[in-house]
C-alpha cells in the first residue's frame, strides 16, 4: 500500500519556536558538523600517507630483491668463489683407480661450478674407465664436485692365448689378473677372493691383441655362453671345466671331461644345437668320443 504524500500540519497544531531555541539548535548543528568535517580530513589524510608509506616500501623491496638477484648472478658468473675447488670421487668397487679418475677430471677444476654440466662430467669419466656401470654428479656449493661411480659385475676370468706363447707363460701369476665384464669389457685388476671364483675364458682366434678397456667378446657372446652352459647342467648333467672362445669364428668349445668337448656357436639357435646333441646321445655312447663333437652344421654331427 502506497505511503501519502507528506503534508504540513496544521496552523493550529504548530508550536511555536523562539529565537533562543534556533540559536541553541544552530550552535548544536554547527559543532557537530565541524568535528565530523575535521575528522573526515584526519582520515583522508591518514589513508592517502598510509598509501603512499605501502608504495614506497613496496618499490625499496623491489629494488632490494633486483639488487639480491643481480648481485648473486654476479658472484655465480664472475666470483671465484663458486669455482672447482675440490671433486670428492666415491667408488662402489675397490679396483676402480681413484687416481686415474681424478687425473680424468683435472680440467674441471677452475670452471664454474653451475655452468658445468653432469653429462660433461661424465662423459670425461666415462672416456678415462671404460667398464663404467653408472655415474652419478652432485654439485655441492659453492665448490664442491661429487662423482659417485659404479662399475660393471665381473663374469669372467680372462686368459688370452697366442701361438707363440706356451701354456705355461698363460697361466698367469701374480697379484693381478685379467677379467671380463657383463658387456664384455677387458679389464686388468688385483686378484680378490671374489674374482677367484669366476669362471675362465680362454680366448684365441684373435685378430689384434685385445688390450684393457676393448671389447674383445660381446655381451650376446657372453650370454650366449652363459645360456649353454646352464643348459648342459640342467638337461644332460654336465659339468664345463673349460671355456674356449674364438672371436673372429664366433664360435666356443666347452670341456665338459678330460679331453670331450662340444663345439657350439652364436650363428644358430641354441635349441637347434642342443636337440642335435640330444639326438647324437640316443645313437652313440658319450665314452666312444675321445677329442670333440661338433654342434654347428645343421644336417650332421661330427665326432672324433
Amino acid at each position: 500500500m502506497p505511503l501519502k504524500p507528506p503534508r504540513r500540519l496544521p496552523r493550529q497544531f504548530n508550536r511555536p519556536v523562539t529565537a533562543r531555541t534556533q540559536m541553541l539548535l544552530q550552535r548544536h548543528r554547527g559543532t557537530n558538523t565541524a568535528w565530523s568535517d575535521r575528522w573526515k580530513r584526519v582520515t583522508r589524510r591518514g589513508q592517502h600517507l598510509f598509501k603512499d608509506i605501502r608504495y614506497s616500501l613496496l618499490k625499496w623491496v623491489l629494488v632490494a630483491v633486483v639488487a639480491c638477484a643481480t648481485l648473486l648472478v654476479g658472484l655465480m658468473t664472475f666470483s671465484p668463489i663458486v669455482e672447482v675447488r675440490e671433486v670428492t670421487v666415491t667408488r662402489v668397487s675397490t679396483r676402480l683407480d681413484i687416481e686415474q679418475v681424478q687425473h680424468a677430471l683435472a680440467p674441471v677444476f677452475g670452471q664454474r661450478l653451475l655452468f658445468l654440466s653432469d653429462r660433461t662430467v661424465e662423459q670425461m669419466v666415462r672416456s678415462a674407465v671404460p667398464d663404467i656401470q653408472d655415474v652419478k654428479v652432485e654439485k655441492e656449493y659453492p665448490s664442491r664436485l661429487a662423482v659417485m661411480i659404479t662399475l660393471q659385475p665381473l663374469v669372467a676370468r680372462l686368459k688370452i692365448q697366442s701361438p707363440e706363447e706356451s701354456a705355461a707363460s698363460q697361466a698367469g701369476s701374480g697379484s693381478t689378473t685379467d677379467f671380463l665384464t657383463t658387456q664384455g669389457i677387458y679389464v686388468v685388476a688385483p686378484l680378490a677372493d671374489e674374482g677367484a671364483d669366476l669362471p675362465l675364458i680362454t680366448l684365441v682366434d684373435w685378430g689384434v691383441r685385445p688390450i684393457p678397456g676393448s671389447q674383445p667378446l660381446s655381451p650376446e657372446f657372453l650370454a650366449r655362453m652363459q645360456q649353454t652352459e646352464q643348459a648342459l647342467s640342467e638337461q644332460f648333467g654336465y659339468r664345463v671345466v673349460r671355456r674356449i672362445a674364438y672371436q673372429r669364428a664366433q664360435e666356443f668349445h666347452l670341456r665338459i671331461g678330460e679331453k670331450t668337448e662340444l663345439w657350439f656357436d652364436t650363428v644358430g639357435p641354441l635349441e637347434e644345437q642342443l636337440k642335435r646333441l640330444r639326438s647324437f646321445l640316443q645313437n652313440v655312447d658319450m665314452k666312444t668320443v675321445k677329442q670333440y663333437v661338433d654342434l654347428r652344421m645343421s644336417d650332421r654331427v661330427v665326432f672324433q
